[in-house]
Protein backbone atom coordinates (compact mmCIF):
# COMPACT_ATOMS: atom_id res chain seq x y z
CA UNK A 1 0.00 0.00 0.00
CA UNK A 2 2.88 2.44 0.53
CA UNK A 3 4.39 1.20 -2.33
CA UNK A 4 1.46 2.38 -4.19
CA UNK A 5 0.64 5.88 -2.23
CA UNK A 6 4.28 6.64 -3.53
CA UNK A 7 4.01 5.86 -6.92
CA UNK A 8 0.72 7.93 -6.85
CA UNK A 9 3.00 11.09 -4.99
CA UNK A 10 5.75 11.08 -8.36
CA UNK A 11 2.79 10.75 -10.39
CA UNK A 12 1.30 13.90 -9.26
CA UNK A 13 3.91 15.91 -8.60
CA UNK A 14 5.67 14.90 -12.01
CA UNK A 15 2.20 16.31 -13.68
CA UNK A 16 1.79 19.51 -11.98
CA UNK A 17 5.93 20.53 -12.71
CA UNK A 18 5.14 19.81 -16.22
CA UNK A 19 1.76 21.69 -16.11
CA UNK A 20 3.74 24.63 -14.56
CA UNK A 21 5.92 24.51 -17.23
CA UNK A 22 3.33 24.83 -19.82
CA UNK A 23 1.33 27.35 -18.30
CA UNK A 24 4.54 29.54 -17.53
CA UNK A 25 7.59 29.33 -20.05
CA UNK A 26 10.72 31.23 -18.35
CA UNK A 27 10.56 33.02 -21.24
CA UNK A 28 7.28 34.71 -20.92
CA UNK A 29 6.86 38.08 -19.79
CA UNK A 30 4.65 38.65 -16.77
CA UNK A 31 1.55 40.29 -17.23
CA UNK A 32 1.20 43.74 -15.92
CA UNK A 33 -1.16 44.45 -13.11
CA UNK A 34 -4.68 45.42 -13.05
CA UNK A 35 -4.75 49.18 -14.32
CA UNK A 36 -1.28 49.38 -15.57
CA UNK A 37 -0.24 49.55 -19.26
CA UNK A 38 2.32 47.40 -20.01
CA UNK A 39 3.41 49.09 -23.68
CA UNK A 40 4.32 52.21 -21.58
CA UNK A 41 7.95 52.65 -21.53
CA UNK A 42 7.57 55.57 -18.68
CA UNK A 43 9.55 54.35 -15.52
CA UNK A 44 9.03 56.79 -12.46
CA UNK A 45 12.51 57.51 -11.04
CA UNK A 46 13.21 56.44 -7.43
CA UNK A 47 15.45 59.32 -6.95
CA UNK A 48 14.30 63.61 -7.54
CA UNK A 49 17.48 65.18 -7.70
CA UNK A 50 18.64 68.81 -8.94
CA UNK A 51 21.55 70.74 -9.74
CA UNK A 52 23.25 73.91 -10.96
CA UNK A 53 25.80 75.45 -12.57
CA UNK A 54 28.79 78.36 -12.17
CA UNK A 55 28.10 79.52 -15.47
CA UNK A 56 24.94 80.04 -17.67
CA UNK A 57 25.06 76.67 -19.72
CA UNK A 58 22.73 75.35 -22.74
CA UNK A 59 20.36 72.81 -22.66
CA UNK A 60 21.01 70.78 -25.54
CA UNK A 61 18.82 68.33 -27.62
CA UNK A 62 20.81 66.00 -26.87
CA UNK A 63 24.28 64.64 -25.22
CA UNK A 64 26.65 66.48 -27.32
CA UNK A 65 27.76 70.27 -27.46
CA UNK A 66 26.85 69.86 -31.44
CA UNK A 67 23.27 69.28 -30.59
CA UNK A 68 20.87 71.74 -30.87
CA UNK A 69 20.26 74.11 -27.87
CA UNK A 70 16.37 74.08 -26.52
CA UNK A 71 16.99 76.23 -23.84
CA UNK A 72 19.91 78.21 -21.31
CA UNK A 73 20.11 77.90 -17.79
CA UNK A 74 21.73 80.77 -16.42
CA UNK A 75 24.28 80.40 -13.59
CA UNK A 76 23.66 79.48 -10.25
CA UNK A 77 20.15 78.72 -11.16
CA UNK A 78 18.80 74.94 -9.43
CA UNK A 79 17.22 72.65 -12.21
CA UNK A 80 15.47 69.82 -12.13
CA UNK A 81 17.82 66.55 -12.93
CA UNK A 82 18.58 62.91 -13.56
CA UNK A 83 20.71 61.50 -10.40
CA UNK A 84 22.86 59.93 -12.97
CA UNK A 85 25.14 60.93 -15.49
CA UNK A 86 24.53 59.81 -19.14
CA UNK A 87 28.16 59.43 -21.83
CA UNK A 88 27.92 61.45 -24.47
CA UNK A 89 30.17 64.05 -26.89
CA UNK A 90 32.98 65.71 -25.24
CA UNK A 91 32.46 69.41 -23.99
CA UNK A 92 34.77 71.72 -22.48
CA UNK A 93 34.46 74.77 -19.95
CA UNK A 94 35.63 75.67 -17.12
CA UNK A 95 39.01 74.75 -17.96
CA UNK A 96 37.81 71.27 -18.32
CA UNK A 97 36.96 68.43 -20.85
CA UNK A 98 34.33 66.09 -19.72
CA UNK A 99 32.16 63.51 -21.97
CA UNK A 100 29.16 63.27 -19.42
CA UNK A 101 26.07 65.15 -19.29
CA UNK A 102 22.86 65.29 -17.16
CA UNK A 103 19.65 65.45 -18.46
CA UNK A 104 17.47 68.29 -17.18
CA UNK A 105 13.93 69.28 -17.22
CA UNK A 106 12.16 72.73 -16.78
CA UNK A 107 9.01 74.37 -17.74
CA UNK A 108 8.33 71.56 -20.42
CA UNK A 109 11.99 71.64 -21.97
CA UNK A 110 13.90 68.02 -21.77
CA UNK A 111 17.37 68.26 -22.73
CA UNK A 112 21.31 67.87 -21.36
CA UNK A 113 23.94 70.03 -19.90
CA UNK A 114 27.65 69.19 -19.60
CA UNK A 115 28.99 68.26 -16.12
CA UNK A 116 31.36 71.04 -17.28
CA UNK A 117 30.75 74.28 -15.05
CA UNK A 118 28.65 71.61 -12.54
CA UNK A 119 28.68 72.91 -9.03
CA UNK A 120 26.11 71.43 -7.05
CA UNK A 121 24.06 67.80 -8.17
CA UNK A 122 21.72 67.03 -4.93
CA UNK A 123 19.17 64.44 -4.39
CA UNK A 124 16.03 66.32 -3.39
Amino acid sequence: MLKRISYALVAVGTMLVLSLGAVSPASAEPAAPSGVSSSSSAVEPLLACSARWSQTMKIRASASAGSTAVGQLNANTWIDASCDATQGGSASGCGVSDVFWIKVSRSGVTGYISMVCLRDWQID
